[in-house]
């Protein structure tokens, strides 16, 4: 009996270990999350000049609508055109919706050269001139190949709720390195293009043109 005994207690001791290293194998081969955000104006170019300088009134931001595949804390690429990948450890630091219109925030700041930008809902009392809005259609790419942001908007008179300007935007940036940061940096720069070409309009509406 005893000899029983001892027999089945080295089998669960040799089973203890298989378990424990097993373990420890586990978690030397998992990989450590990394965690990204866009970059604005200010990382990618500090030099920038604006285009021109904004008046005494306000630039309301919103709303501004993300699609829902992209609304999850994984960055999602793109395989083809009708297939995505999930990122096992890279994700977002923050979600991807408040990172877009907090750079898109940042650029229009720089280039508009002005600190009067709001968002949606707006602040009580404060005077909002222009209002956008924006519904972002895509906003994704294929590392090693290329990038692409696709954007409806339009820019209303608060006062009246009537549209003065709109239009349907699309960027493409080639990605050839096939690191995903790469692939973030090119979809900052193709929000710096968006964000250009919002402040142009604005500065000729401004401007009477």
């Amino acid at each position: 009996m005893r000899k029983m005994y001892g027999v089945i207690s080295s089998c669960l001791l040799m089973l203890l270990l298989m378990v424990v290293g097993c373990l420890n194998l586990g978690q030397g081969t998992s990989q450590p999350s990394r965690f990204f955000v866009l970059n604005s104006l200010y990382g990618l170019d500090p030099e920038t000049k604006p285009i021109t300088t904004f008046g005494a009134g306000g630039i309301g931001l919103g709303p501004i609508a993300l699609p829902d595949y992209l609304d999850r804390p994984q960055i999602v690429t793109r395989v083809s055109e009708n297939e995505f990948r999930l990122a096992s450890f890279s994700r977002w630091a923050e979600p991807l919706k408040a990172n877009f219109e907090r750079i898109f925030a940042e650029n229009l700041a720089v280039l508009l050269s002005t600190d009067r930008i709001y968002f949606f809902p707006f602040p009580a009392g404060v005077t909002i001139d222009y209002q956008i809005e924006v519904q972002v259609a895509r906003f994704d790419g294929m590392p090693g190949d290329h990038c692409e942001l696709r954007v409806y908007w339009e820019i209303l008179s608060p006062v009246s709720n009537e549209t003065i300007t709109r239009g349907q935007s699309r960027f493409i940036k080639p990605s050839p390195e096939p690191e995903l940061s790469a692939l973030i940096n090119i979809q900052s720069e193709l929000m710096v293009e968006f964000s250009r070409e919002i402040a142009t309009a604005l500065s000729a509406i401004e401007s009477g043109n």
